[in-house]
């Protein structure tokens, strides 16, 4: 969440480089990388034995409906900035007109 607002505050000041970016997804990761595993561990305490398969199942369900909703709202946030006649949104590759 610290990461998510830091790269916020550095976008809202147009100061974002290449380097923050990979630093911020770096921390980000490193923390997941060690909270995940953690979380994880924490389902067979919570469930009864017999429920064990479907509650990782579910875990893992919440993951990826997670992941396809951020790419839906990226995708129509992209289109409505289209719509708008924003050059924003076609990106750094956009072709030099």
């Amino acid at each position: 969440m610290a990461t998510a607002a830091t790269l916020g505050v550095l976008a809202l000041l147009h100061v974002v480089q290449i380097w923050q970016i990979l630093a911020l997804s770096f921390c980000t990761g490193l923390a997941q990388a060690f909270g995940g595993p953690a979380y994880q561990s924490l389902i067979p305490s919570l469930v009864d034995k017999k429920d064990l398969p479907n509650a990782v199942a579910l875990n893992s369900i919440q993951f990826n409906i997670a992941r396809r909703a951020r790419s839906a709202r990226l995708q129509r946030h992209a289109g409505h900035l289209r719509v708008l006649g924003d050059r924003r949104a076609e990106g750094p590759w956009r072709s030099a007109s």
